[in-house]
C-alpha cells in the first residue's frame, strides 16, 4: 500500500486479445513489482493492475522535500507480448523540481511536476492487435496518476469472451 504522501503510478493493462499477454521485461529506478513478473501476464477478455510506488515523501511532516532539487526522475518500461508477436513498451517518467529557494518556498514549497508517457508497438506490427495507452489527469501532491494500456483487435467492434 502506497504511503500518503508518495507518488503512485497506476497502470491498469486491459486484454483485448484472445490469447494471453505476457509481461516479459521491466525495469523501474523505483523497485522491482511485489509479485514475480508472471503474476502480471493478462488472460484474454481481463485486467491487470499494477501499482508502482515512489519514493519520494511529500506529505506535510517532510514538506519541505530536503533533497527533492538531488533527486532524479520515477522512470519505469514495461513490455507485454501477444500470442501472435505483438510487443507494447510503455515507458513513464515523472519528475518535480522545485525552483529557487525564499522562506515561503520553505514553509510552502511551489513544486512542478511533469510526466511523460508513450507506448511503442514492436515484433509483429502487421497483425490483427494494437497497442493504445490512455492517462488520467494529474494532480497536486504527490503528482500520482493512472496509466491504461489496451493491447486489443484493430477492428473498431469490441471483441466478445
Amino acid at each position: 500500500m502506497a504511503a500518503p504522501g508518495n507518488p503512485v503510478v497506476d497502470i491498469n493493462i486491459v486484454n483485448e486479445t484472445y490469447g494471453t499477454l505476457k509481461l516479459i521485461s521491466y525495469t523501474s529506478n523505483d523497485g522491482q513489482p511485489q509479485r514475480p513478473l508472471t503474476a502480471y501476464n493478462v488472460g484474454p477478455g481481463t485486467t491487470e493492475r499494477m501499482k508502482i510506488q515512489g519514493d519520494w515523501d511529500f506529505s506535510f511532516r517532510n514538506s519541505r522535500f530536503v533533497g527533492l532539487k538531488n533527486r532524479g526522475p520515477m522512470t519505469t518500461t514495461l513490455t507485454y507480448e501477444t500470442h501472435d508477436g505483438l510487443r507494447c513498451t510503455v515507458s513513464t517518467r515523472l519528475s518535480v523540481t522545485q525552483p529557487g529557494f525564499e522562506l515561503i518556498s520553505f514553509l510552502e514549497p511551489d513544486l512542478i511536476a511533469k510526466r511523460t508517457y508513450t507506448v511503442q508497438p514492436s515484433g509483429v506490427t502487421d497483425g490483427e492487435n494494437r497497442c493504445q495507452l490512455n492517462a488520467s489527469t494529474m494532480g497536486k501532491a504527490p503528482f500520482s496518476y493512472s496509466l491504461e494500456l489496451v493491447i486489443g483487435t484493430n477492428d473498431s467492434r469490441r471483441k466478445e469472451f
